[in-house]
């Protein structure tokens, strides 16, 4: 059985290359709003998410992603999520981390890159569940 892969975001080609390039390795589910990806982590509880900070792209301001990451953590804390983002402003990736996100990426996505991370995650939700006396912390990968 594949491990299970949320990934969050309201760009559909940014959701169909991720998949592309990972499905061999991982069951992946893809949400490209907000009520989307609640069903499905509540219903798949996926180890790892990436998530978009920003679910509307036609509001610059829209932090969904952070209320998310708040949502699927206190909901399951070992889960590791990754933040990708557009938003490049430095204050936000601060609040994605101390919420409890594992890492925080900017767009433009390389896939090369953001899989690295994503195994990461993976490695390290695994070492959390065989060893769950281990303080990793609340989704975080350090």
């Amino acid at each position: 059985m594949k491990p299970k892969l949320l990934l969050v975001d309201d760009e559909e080609y940014i959701l169909q290359q991720m998949r592309w390039s990972m499905e061999a390795d991982y069951e992946i589910l893809t949400a490209s709003n907000e009520a989307v990806a609640i069903q499905l982590f509540e219903r798949e509880h996926p180890s790892v998410v990436t998530l978009d900070l920003s679910l509307n792209r036609f509001k610059a301001d829209d932090l969904s992603g952070l209320r998310l990451l708040e949502r699927f953590l206190t909901s399951e804390p070992a889960t590791r999520t990754i933040v990708i983002t557009g938003n490049n402003e430095d204050i936000n990736a601060i609040r994605a981390m101390r919420l409890g996100a594992c890492d925080f990426y900017a767009k433009p996505v390389r896939l090369d890159e953001i899989k690295v991370m994503i195994q990461r995650a993976f490695h390290l939700y695994r070492l959390q569940k065989k060893n769950p006396y281990a303080r990793l912390g609340r989704g975080r990968c350090i």
